[in-house]
């Protein structure tokens, strides 16, 4: 059994279509459900995109599953024929269509921080309270003890323990400014990194503490975080893969980053497929948390790139709505629909370079 489970291509597919599924369709979901109590009429709700499988109409809208598992779409009456009549797009207040349009990508972060959610509630995660100080190290030299909770380092705060890795980036030998809670008193430090050849990189000298997920059982020697904790981190969690993606963006344009770094579907498959495989080294369990926590990810990379502000994607869409109060007037109807047009191609046409360099990489 282990066999089809593990190193098959066709099951990492069907995995990620899945995946898929369900962010495209909690994302549509989003504008429907703000569009149906802003009372626009939906005529379609797809998830796919290209010629239907099935189909069903169900009062005044055609629900479809297509055959290409990449997008979907909830089409409302008049979103660019401007026929003005009283349940369509265009007939609602500026702010009553970037409510519709916001919702999607809100949805996408919704469902990262509920999938975020849900794996930390079952494996639990490294906490910024420090379980232990290394002998011989800065932390131990400055008087850091265990049980102190890091509340910030180089003045940058500290809400998870991957911030703390984040704000020591490029510091090297240069001393460390590290705030800390202690018994309800905030206490300054600062801290001299030490060359450890184990490690092969330059250490401050402390381990945080692991807590035990809140769905978990009982672990001797662990702490089991409490729910409240644990969507005070899940927040967090999710915010940083926001940043995460917002600064892949930005390193793009500053040339950190070239095309080469991007991933279209056939990268984010096999990324989904290594996911399980790793996982299921260990047990399903931990396979399903991999799958759930990259479907986080993804749900928030999802969320932020629809909202950068150019046609043909949410954020472009709102952009528009936001002119159109400033100027008072909205775009000509039939320009739009050309600006939709061009982007939605262009988009298209990354989507498969992109595919298919991910294809040669695999080759």
């Amino acid at each position: 059994m282990n066999g089809f489970f593990m190193g098959n291509p066709l099951l990492s597919i069907i995995i990620a279509v899945i995946v898929f599924g369900i962010l495209v369709t909690g994302h549509e979901w989003g504008h429907f459900f703000v569009a149906r109590k802003k009372d626009v009429m939906i005529e379609e709700f797809s998830i796919g995109m290209g010629p239907a499988i099935v189909s069903r109409q169900k009062g005044e809208t055609l629900y479809s599953l297509r055959a290409i598992p990449l997008g979907g779409y909830c089409k409302m009456l008049g979103e660019l024929d401007g026929d003005r009549t009283p349940r369509d797009f265009m007939s609602k207040t500026v702010w009553q269509r970037i409510q519709i349009l916001l919702a999607g990508p809100v949805m996408n972060f919704i469902i990262a921080f509920v999938l975020v959610t849900a794996v930390l509630g079952m494996e639990g995660f490294v906490s910024t309270e420090i379980a232990a100080v290394t002998p011989g190290y800065g932390a131990e030299e400055a008087g850091i003890l265990p049980g102190d909770r890091i509340i910030s380092v180089n003045g940058k705060r500290i809400h998870m323990y991957e911030d703390i890795a984040a704000a020591m980036e490029g510091n090297g030998t240069n001393p460390v400014d590290v705030m800390v809670e202690r018994d309800g008193e905030k206490y300054f430090f600062e801290i001299t990194p030490k060359y450890s050849e184990e490690a092969d990189r330059y250490l401050i000298g402390f381990s945080s503490a692991f807590k035990t997920g809140v769905f978990s059982k009982e672990t001797d020697g662990y702490t089991k975080a409490g729910f409240g904790e644990t969507l005070k981190h899940s927040g967090h969690e999710t915010f940083y893969f926001i940043r995460m993606t917002l600064s892949g963006i930005g390193g793009l344009f500053t040339k950190k980053y070239t095309i080469d770094d991007l991933s279209g579907p056939v990268g984010i498959v096999k990324v989904i497929g290594d996911s399980y495989e790793a996982g299921m080294t260990v047990s399903a369990k931990a396979a399903i948390e991999n799958v759930l926590y990259i479907a986080a990810l993804l749900s928030a990379n999802l969320g932020v790139i629809n909202l950068i502000p150019i046609p043909a994607l949410d954020g472009g869409r709102i952009l528009l709505c936001i002119i159109e109060a400033i100027r008072g007037k909205a775009l000509d109807a039939e320009k739009e629909g050309i600006l939709q047009f061009i982007f939605f191609v262009f988009i298209f046409a990354l989507t498969i370079f992109i595919a298919f360099k991910d294809i040669t990489k695999l080759v």
